[in-house]
């Protein structure tokens, strides 16, 4: 009779898995909930800026106000509205790098 509880058990018919779960998979729910931090945004930025103008910028020519989500750019004015011109641009590369719940809404 105790063999029969056993048997009956929720416990004792586990059900196998679906097999092995990717890594990166794993942390695709925490992904989305977290966003990147200021320094990232930064590096994006100057990455993205690099990338389309073959410009460098140094990190503290480039600042983020994490409250209002605002790149805010420190350089001459010429290649500053070069930038704000395309800031569409960049705004949408940055996106394909650090994802769009950390990219900035606005480029200052």
């Amino acid at each position: 009779m105790l063999h029969k509880q056993y048997e009956d058990n929720q416990y004792s018919k586990k059900k196998s898995g679906h097999g092995i779960t990717r890594v990166s998979n794993l942390f695709s729910k925490y992904a989305k909930l977290l966003k990147a931090p200021q320094g990232t945004v930064v590096q994006a930025c100057i990455d993205v800026i690099f990338d389309i103008y073959g410009i460098t910028l140094k990190k503290n020519q480039c600042t983020y106000q994490v409250q209002s989500k605002t790149l805010v750019l420190h350089i001459p004015g010429t290649i500053k509205s070069e930038v704000l011109l395309n800031k569409e641009v960049i705004l949408s590369e940055m996106a394909k790098k650090i994802g769009v719940e950390s990219t900035p809404k606005n480029i200052l």
